[in-house]
């Protein structure tokens, strides 16, 4: 990013291009689920409740995103250069996101914290059933292919975006 860029811009660019990642995302999902379905349709239901969960993940993915930014936790002092990837911002949501950023976004959001719990009864019962078979499946289809390809550009187009647009030296 220029120097002349302000914080809100630098905000404004993070926020955009992780929407447009988990878009992304959900569109190979979709292809995915379709793919899954036509070779085990007989699995619809189990099937159904292992999409809804990723679906539910993305849901909470664009929540803390938007909680680091509108709580100020991402500001002038982030070091933005580590935050020049789609892996990077996944480690702060992910494996660096602490138990009490999970607790004051559940205390100030009821959307997060239904998707929260929404998040527990869909893992319950999607680790019931092995999906296996059906992904497996998936993955010879020539539209899945298609559409993971579509997503692995999509990705390397948002870690381009991140990389010109956010670092600040």
């Amino acid at each position: 990013m220029r120097p002349d860029q302000s914080l809100q811009h630098r905000l404004s660019r993070l926020r955009e291009i992780w929407h447009q990642y988990i878009e992304s995302k959900r569109q190979l999902m979709i292809v995915t689920e379709r793919c899954c379905l036509r070779g085990w349709p007989d699995r619809s239901r189990e099937l159904r409740q292992a999409f809804r969960l990723q679906e539910l993940f993305c849901d909470r993915e664009k929540l803390q995103l938007a909680y680091l930014i509108e709580a100020r936790r991402l500001d002038e002092s982030t070091n933005w250069n580590s935050l020049s990837s789609l892996s990077a911002i996944s480690k702060l949501i992910g494996a660096l996101w602490t138990s009490a950023e999970e607790a004051a976004l559940a205390h100030v959001n009821a959307e997060y914290l239904e998707i929260s719990q929404e998040i527990n009864k869909c893992r319950a019962a999607v680790g019931q059933t092995p999906n296996d078979g059906p992904y497996r499946d998936a993955q010879r289809d020539p539209e899945y292919v298609r559409a993971r390809q579509a997503a692995a550009e999509a990705i390397i187009a948002c870690d381009k975006q991140l990389a010109l647009d956010l670092p600040t030296s």
